[in-house]
Parts: structure tokens; sequence; C-alpha cells
């Protein structure tokens, strides 16, 4: 919603039977752990990168930005680390609404919950952004592309320094 309280954007999905059931079981496995242990010791694939489709109404078949999300996972029961948010438009987008699409970006951040409390947390959680599962981010409408470290660095995601990885996030434009 923007100042006058009309719908400037959203984000959507095809619905099917049981996707809340997966939500709130995806969200119990990886509180307990289980998700982030799975693909730590299992998977080279360490880098995650998202898009999630912007919309100006319901009924638009493309939409007018993305959503880009790249991420590293830290390690066994822990949450991936967000390293970069970004929005990628599409179509021609006033500075209002690219300001708008980053305030949405800024409050569900887990940064954002850690600064606004409790109350917070538990409604920014609740929002359509990247889970890390296939299955969860395909009902939200969320494209995902794992990655190796080698694959990270070959796209200039992150720099590798004596051996180490900085993660920076170079080729995308910061969010204004």
């Amino acid at each position: 919603l923007d100042a006058e309280n009309e719908q400037k954007f959203m984000l959507k999905h095809d619905a099917a039977c049981c996707d809340s059931c997966k939500i709130c079981c995806a969200k119990c496995c990886s509180f307990f752990g289980c998700v982030t242990c799975h693909h730590y010791y299992c998977s080279d694939d360490k880098y995650k990168s998202y898009l999630q489709p912007v919309y100006r109404n319901i009924d638009d078949a493309a939409p007018v930005a993305y959503f880009k999300y790249f991420d590293r996972l830290a390690g066994p029961c822990v949450r991936d680390e967000r390293l970069h948010m970004s929005i990628e438009p599409m179509a021609e987008l006033t500075k209002e609404d690219i300001e708008l699409l980053s305030f949405y970006l800024v409050l569900t951040s887990r940064y954002a919950s850690v600064e606004l409390g409790n109350n917070w947390r538990c409604l920014a959680s609740n929002a359509p952004t990247p889970f890390g599962l296939e299955s969860i981010d395909k009902v939200l409408g969320i494209h995902k592309r794992s990655m190796t470290e080698k694959q990270a660095v070959n796209e200039g995601l992150i720099v590798m320094l004596n051996g180490n990885s900085h993660e920076i996030a170079k080729k995308a434009p910061p969010v204004m």
C-alpha cells in the first residue's frame, strides 16, 4: 500500500490443497534445525539465489519487478544468512515505487525483526519470503537456485581472498 492506502504491488501464487500444512510443517522442521542439518551435511551447495516476482495487479501475467535474495548456509541448525537483497525492475518504476518495494524488503528482513522486537518478528515471519525448501518456495511463487562456493565466485557474487570467501554482491544494484 502506498501513502494514500492504495494497493501498488502484490505477491501472488497459485494455491493448492495442503499448501498451508506444508508451510507449517516446514517452519516446524526449520525451527528444530532438521532442514539446515540436511542441507549442510548432504550437499556441496552452500549458497542460494532467489527470485520472487512482484506484480501490479492479480491479473497481470508478467511481473513488474523481482525481489532478489542471496543467502549463505551458515551451518547446521542455524538459519541461512541473508547476504544481499535487491530489486530488479522488469518495467518502468518510479522512485516512489522503488522506495515502497525497498520498504518491504527492509521490514521482512531478519535484521528489522531484531530491532523492532518480538511482535514484529511474529508478523514478519508470516511474510512470503524465501524459505529454502524448493516445494515451499514454489508454493510462494519463488524461484530458487542453489550453487556451490565455486559457482558463486565465478558469478561474481562472492570474492575469495587468501582461500577464504568474503561475501559481497558487486553485481547487484544497491537497494534504495
